[in-house]
């Protein structure tokens, strides 16, 4: 499809159109107009006064000094970089008042022993009689995640004291990994799996047994802003995983999958100058540069702005397969200390992605799946592509009303867009031919989504409450264009067959295919008492879903639902909290890929129920956690014969997820775990597929990522190690087709030093060691190939 996106005969790869050269020329004058040395020096300034002049009014009562710090550093957008056990024993009367972020910490930590620093968003403690100008040059290791995690209606919030299950991966754990994607950090969760392989022109992602898109994925906790196809990582500092259907908490997203919710956070300006420049390498020659650079304006610094600019370009391990990217982000903020606060975020990027890898759908279930080929042969023609487009802009207000009540508005429009051209293999038999249906399409959504809310903490006798009112709404019209099955070849996953580009193609037009509104009001109430040591959550959302298909005049449906939640949060002593939950999760009905034979039909909506209990602890460098689940959700199944995607029956899938992250012991960091999964079929068409396993979903799911620094004269050196597990999964929902276990292995190194006072970390991995081929997932009845031993390189330096 060319027409709708474009008049070219043929869409031109960014390497041959003008943005290369405009992404090129802005990272020049970025680094001309903000790096130290040209013009920066006032702005430095500016900074180092700014923490003097902003003052916050806080609220922290007594308790150890480890929690009132916890506490204090996540009032202030700080995240608190301390060794286990520093500060044991210690206490604290708190901090009430307005104070600056400097005046609060030296009212803390008066007496302690210990002082502290401030970086790039993070407060550092060092010893008090060794003092900051007597540092040795140690490398400070920020943790992997971040304590805290963005809980939908219920805001930011710590881990610990919420009753569901969230993992917030922090840029930490995104540069150490050398990610380029959202794919690439949620590998770290054992209760995810991709769905597609990492040469793809899209993401898809399985969270606890349930599917999610792209077009599912939240930013700063809005949906409709997301790209349709894969978010790079490069513009956020944090990817957080909330696990499990949560109407109440997140909302609906615009495709309707609820298996749960994966938030992107925004970077946002730093307290202090920051100028990092990554050069970055991937096999087989993808490589370009990557400026993240923040400033602060103004006598008091209450002006910041923070840009991020990435381009790359090359072929990937992948045979005859290349990408090439571009990315612009910039984040504004006002922050004078007083009751005003705003943002505004502003997000571009632009991928072509040459001869991508595609799923592999089966002509039946009466063969054995063959072995996944080479990991590194590639069945699709040189002339397919994906160009693919996103871009939007979020503007927030926060207004203090008074001391206990905060209200806040907030506005996103994005707009996403994509050219494609592919061919679709249908395995036909266990000897890998295929046949392969060629895909001409292209899409457009235009998204707008809003949000207003209160926030407000009142007392009433013993019990302390905090209320929550939202009201959100999102808007999104959607254009598609699509000619399927104009040619057809046969070919084999392990010798592919050549094809020639057909002349002409059939050039579909865009068309209108539907829009969506849907509206929600929601009610939380989080009751603290005993101390904080018993939380009890419970709250309300009211949702309307209008949907239109095929175009303004077709099919118009609505749907209406009060989704409930409670939870409770019980914290026996310290670091342990002990939770119980349960939620509802309400979804329009998963609008089908293009994959199958009736794309863009919407399935009916449904609501899905989970309940979740588990114990976590944290013990301020380690922690650890343990969930048990249940969910039961309508199952989405693709007819083999057909290639038609319908709901036929229910997933009841019951999971034991066990995680692990921090220092375990000194100099030695985990992060990972294990995901236990009983998913069972039910209520089927005639019972037909009652109690056999759920399409896709493995009995056990391991990962577990760790980095151990050398001591001595290695010292700024660490070495990186990942296993990945997944058990074997059925293909069918007869159970008659399956693929095996798999193992993957990754191994890295990594360097931090000082090159002419200026920080410098070198970085080397290797995902897939052993070069394995494996199917890695069957996820809704097609196949995906795991990744090929693949090289990264990067190297970043501080200025």
């Amino acid at each position: 499809m060319k027409s709708g996106l474009s008049t070219a005969p043929r869409p031109t790869s960014l390497r041959h159109g003008p943005f290369a050269y405009g992404m090129t020329l802005l990272l020049v004058a970025c680094a001309l107009v903000i790096v130290p040395g040209a013009g920066a020096q006032a702005q430095e300034q500016a900074v180092q006064e700014q923490p003097a002049a902003q003052q916050r009014d806080y609220a922290i009562g007594p308790g150890s000094l480890g929690d009132v710090l916890a506490e204090f550093a996540a009032a202030s957008g700080l995240q608190l970089v301390v060794e286990p056990g520093t500060l044991e024993g210690q206490s604290s009367a708190g901090l009430n008042g307005p104070y600056t972020t400097r005046a609060g910490l030296t009212q803390l930590l008066a007496g302690s022993g210990y002082d502290y620093r401030l970086g790039d968003g993070t407060l550092t403690l060092v010893r008090a009689e060794t003092g900051e100008s007597q540092l040795a040059p140690i490398a400070v290791v920020a943790p992997l995640v971040s304590d805290r995690g963005r809980a939908g209606l219920l805001g930011e919030r710590l881990i610990r004291d919420t009753p569901f299950s969230i993992t917030s991966f922090a840029e930490t754990a995104i540069d150490n990994q050398q990610a380029k994607s959202v794919a690439d950090v949620v590998e770290n969760d054992p209760s995810v799996r991709n769905l597609v392989g990492r040469s793809s022109n899209s993401d898809q992602f399985q969270i606890r047994g349930f599917p999610i898109f792209t077009t599912a994925l939240a930013v700063d906790g809005l949906y409709g802003l997301s790209d349709a196809r894969q978010m790079p990582v490069e513009a956020f500092d944090r990817v957080e995983v909330f696990k499990g259907p949560n109407t109440f908490a997140n909302g609906v997203p615009s495709t309707g999958q609820i298996a749960g919710v994966i938030n992107l956070e925004l970077k946002s300006p730093t307290r202090e100058p920051l100028t990092n420049l990554t050069l970055d390498y991937e096999s087989d020659g993808h490589a370009g540069p990557h400026i993240d650079v923040s400033r602060r304006f103004g006598s008091d610094g209450a002006f910041g702005a923070r840009f991020n600019g990435v381009y790359r370009d090359g072929d990937l391990a992948l045979d005859d397969t290349s990408r090439e990217l571009g990315l612009a982000s910039l984040a504004l903020e006002y922050d004078r200390g007083g009751p005003l606060r705003a943002t505004a975020d502003l997000f571009y990027r632009d991928q072509t992605v040459d001869a991508p890898q595609q799923l592999v759908s089966l002509a039946g279930n009466d063969f054995a799946v063959p072995d996944a080929p080479d990991s590194k042969t590639n069945p699709a023609q040189a002339f397919e592509y994906t160009d693919n487009e996103n871009r939007f802009a979020l503007l927030g207000v926060e207004y203090d009303l008074d001391s206990n009540w905060t209200a806040r508005l907030r506005y996103g429009t994005s707009r996403s867009e994509e050219d494609r051209l592919s061919s679709l293999p249908r395995l036909q038999d266990s000897a890998g031919n295929t046949v392969n249906t060629l895909l001409d399409s292209g899409f457009r959504f235009d998204a707008d989504t809003a949000e207003a809310g209160v926030t407000g903490f009142f007392g009433t006798g013993a019990l302390e409450h905090e209320l929550t009112i939202v009201a959100n709404r999102l808007e999104q019209e959607r254009f598609n264009a699509s000619a399927f099955g104009f040619a057809m070849y046969d070919s084999n996953l392990y010798d592919p067959a050549g094809f020639a580009e057909p002349d002409p193609l059939p050039d579909p037009a865009l068309q209108k295919s539907g829009e969506i509104t849907f509206d929600s009001v929601g009610v939380s109430d989080i009751v603290r008492l005993w101390d904080d040591r018993l939380q009890l959550t419970g709250g309300l959302r009211y949702q309307e879903l209008e949907t239109i298909t095929s175009g303004g005049g077709g099919e118009r449906t609505k749907d209406n639902e009060l989704s409930p939640a409670g939870g409770i949060v019980f914290k026996p002593s310290e670091p342990w909290s002990i939770y119980a939950s349960y939620s509802e999760g309400l979804a329009p009905g998963t609008i089908v890929p293009g994959v199958n034979a009736n794309a863009g039909e919407q399935l009916d909506a449904f609501v899905t129920e989970q309940i979740e209990t588990g114990v976590k602890a944290d013990f301020g460098g380690f922690g650890a956690g343990a969930t048990l689940f249940e969910i039961k959700q309508p199952q989405e199944v693709t007819d083999p014969d057909t290639q038609i995607l319908s709901q036929n029956g229910e997933i009841r899938n019951r999971g034991l997820e066990l995680n692990v992250f921090g220092e375990v012991v000194e100099q030695l960091r985990l992060l990972g775990g294990m995901a236990l999964f009983d998913a069972e079929q039910t209520s089927t068409e005639g019972g037909v597929n009652d109690g056999n396993d759920a399409v896709g979903v493995p009995d056990i799911q391991l990962n577990l990522y760790g980095e151990y620094d050398l001591p001595g004269a290695l010292q700024g050196a660490s070495l990186t190690a990942r296993v990945i597990h997944t058990e074997d999964q059925f293909v069918d929902a007869a159970n008659q087709q399956s693929i095996p276990d798999w193992t993957r292995v990754d191994l890295g190194a990594r360097h931090q030093t000082t090159i002419a006072e200026t920080p410098v970390i070198f970085r080397l991995d290797v995902r897939n060691l052993l070069a394995d081929d494996y199917w890695s997932s069957a996820a809704r009845g097609s196949l995906s190939r795991g990744v090929p031993r693949t090289l990264l390189l990067s190297t970043t330096a501080s200025f």
